[in-house]
Order: C-alpha cells, then sequence, then structure tokens
C-alpha cells in the first residue's frame, strides 16, 4: 500500500479551496477557531521563549525524578480525566451535528484544514476533521485483512464508528479510555447505530489489560497530547499489544507550521520525534505530516510494524470487571 499516494487522495474531502495566511488573518472574527488562530498568532516573543524555556527546564528535571512534571497542569492523568468526565456526550453532539450537514438538513461549516507537503491551508466545504483518519485507518486494515483492532484514546467511538463501517473483515474490535463516562456515552451512540463491539476498556493507556500481540493493530487519534508525560509509555504499550501494525495521529511539531507549534508549547503537548517510536518489537515504515488535517492542531501520522508479525489473540489480563487498583471497566457486558 503507497500510504503517501493515499494520504494525498483529495476525492473523499468534498471540494476544497486554497487559502493564504495572509488572508485568513484578515477574516472577521465569525467563530472560535479563528479566534484561536488569531490568538496564537499574536503570541509575543517573550510567552514563546518563556514557554520554551520551561519545556526545557521541565525534561530537565524529569531525568531526576520518578513522579513526572507536566508543562500544563492540565496535562496531568487526574486533569485530563476529569476534564473528559464532565464534558462527556458533547463529542457525539458534534458529530450528529456533523452528520445533519452532509445530509443538508443543517448548514455545512468550512473546515480549515493544513498539507505539510505543499505548505498550505484549505477550506474545505462541510469538511469533518475525522475524515483523513478515517480513510487512512479503514483503507489500511481492509488492504492488510486485519481483522482485529483496538482505539486507544476512543472518547465516545465517533471516530471509531466510521472507520468499523469501512473495514470488511474486523472480527474482534475494542475500544479504550480514560473515562468511563465517555465510553458508556459511546456504547449507547453505537447502540443506536446498530453496532456492538467485543470490549470497552476504562484505563489509563500506559498499561493497558491486555496480553502481548492480542490485536492486529492498534490506533491512535488524539489521545497522547494529552499526557505528555506517558507518551513513551502508551507508545510501548500500543506496540506491545498489537501483533502486526501500529498506526499513531497525533498533534505534529516536527511536521507542522508555525500555529500548530506553538499550541503545542502553550498546551503543553508533547513534540513527538524518532525516539518515542524507537523499540527492538517495531520499525517505523512511514512517519510524516497527515495531510488536511486541523490547521490549529494540524498531525502527523506514523505507522510501525512488528518485527515479528502474527495474527492478534486478544486476551485480557484482567477479568473483565471493575478493579478499584487498576481502574479497569469492561463495558462489554454492561
Amino acid at each position: 500500500m503507497d500510504i503517501k499516494k493515499t494520504l494525498l487522495d483529495k476525492k473523499f474531502l468534498g471540494e476544497t479551496s486554497e487559502i493564504s495566511f495572509d488572508k485568513l488573518l484578515k477574516e472577521p472574527v465569525k467563530n472560535s477557531l479563528i479566534s484561536h488562530i488569531k490568538n496564537i498568532h499574536q503570541f509575543s516573543l517573550y510567552k514563546l521563549f518563556k514557554l520554551i524555556v520551561k519545556r526545557y527546564l521541565v525534561d530537565f528535571l524529569n531525568l531526576f525524578i520518578k513522579e513526572k512534571k507536566v508543562y500544563n497542569e492540565n496535562r496531568s492523568v487526574r486533569e485530563v480525566k476529569a476534564k473528559y468526565e464532565k464534558i462527556s456526550g458533547l463529542y457525539i453532539d458534534k458529530f450528529n451535528d456533523e452528520e445533519k450537514m452532509e445530509e443538508g438538513i443543517l448548514k455545512k461549516k468550512d473546515f480549515l484544514a493544513f498539507n505539510n507537503h505543499e505548505n498550505k491551508i484549505y477550506l474545505i466545504k462541510g469538511g469533518r476533521a475525522i475524515k483523513p483518519i478515517t480513510n487512512i485507518v479503514s483503507r489500511f486494515c481492509n488492504h492488510h485483512n486485519l481483522k482485529s483492532l483496538i482505539e486507544v484514546g476512543a472518547g465516545e467511538l465517533t471516530t471509531l464508528y466510521p472507520i468499523i463501517k469501512k473495514i470488511n473483515n474486523l472480527k474482534f474490535i475494542s475500544a479504550l479510555d480514560l473515562s468511563p463516562n465517555r465510553l458508556k456515552h459511546g456504547k449507547a451512540f453505537l447502540k443506536k447505530k446498530n453496532i456492538q463491539i467485543d470490549h470497552l476498556i476504562a484505563c489509563d493507556a500506559s498499561n493497558i489489560p491486555y496480553e502481548d500481540n492480542s490485536f492486529d493493530i492498534s490506533f491512535t487519534h488524539y489521545c497522547i497530547e494529552q499526557v505528555p508525560h506517558l507518551a513513551k509509555k502508551i507508545i510501548d504499550e500500543m506496540i506491545r499489544i498489537s501483533s502486526k501494525y501500529i498506526l499513531i495521529v497525533e498533534p505534529s511539531y516536527q511536521f507542522s507550521n508555525n500555529i500548530t507549534r506553538r499550541n503545542i508549547l502553550n498546551k503543553g503537548f508533547p513534540k513527538l520525534n524518532d525516539s518515542h517510536f524507537k523499540s527492538s518489537k517495531a520499525k517505523v515504515i512511514y512517519r510524516d505530516g497527515l495531510p488536511f488535517t486541523r490547521y490549529s492542531n494540524y498531525a502527523e501520522i506514523t505507522v510501525l510494524e512488528k518485527i515479528n508479525k502474527c495474527d492478534g489473540k486478544p486476551i485480557l489480563r484482567y477479568s473483565p470487571s471493575f478493579k478499584k487498583n487498576d481502574e479497569i471497566i469492561d463495558f462489554s457486558n454492561i
């Protein structure tokens, strides 16, 4: 499969038009996205300097302490879990609104995207942020005839749902998220779509409760960004539980634009680099920017292949019930 060719295919996007950054800055503040971009662009050199210095200091301190510090207090596991528990259901509301836009029930909105291969900004008519990832994951799974899949950081299953619909031969599907409430909302969301998946696991992704080589593929989409101090552990866990492939889509500092880079520094997201993906069990077969994803939080895609591939056999390490110490819940039978 030619991954780059697949990523650059615009056919699934709909109507696209190029827009310059200067023109974007002159746009009236019609929505929170334009306002957000303008605010980031106006960061002073002093603020940027402080963010960079803080990051280096935190990285240095973390070399010597066990309890890792974070660049932004909102990025601690406790804070992230509390935030998403509180807003559970909002992503489903957004997904439903976007479906109504595609059906013509609601007025379509433009989606602002970036393509690092051309260094261009695009307005995509009625575009949806999840389309690039659902397109590549589903096509990748069908090309390699993958039969078992887990999404790490699955939230309310609004990314997983369109992927499931497009994959031909899935036999086992699991979704993992830090927030139990989000998974409960996601289960109800899929029930309305007449879809049931095998496991819904609520736990910390740095300690995934599956045996080695459980899934043909594991993937994540804007998940690791939330807990930067756990980035390497989560990637290592995804490699461990995967039997063939690992696909990671996260905000990119290396392949991105200045707005996303400033956003990453300000939000305290990780600056992913080659060391995050270094492993004796898997090799990187593709890593680059993911075209046509959010301009203000542009993503990269990394695809890893297990060195010793085998068929996935999903086996839980713990019984599928609530465990206080591990905070693991399997909702599949509730």
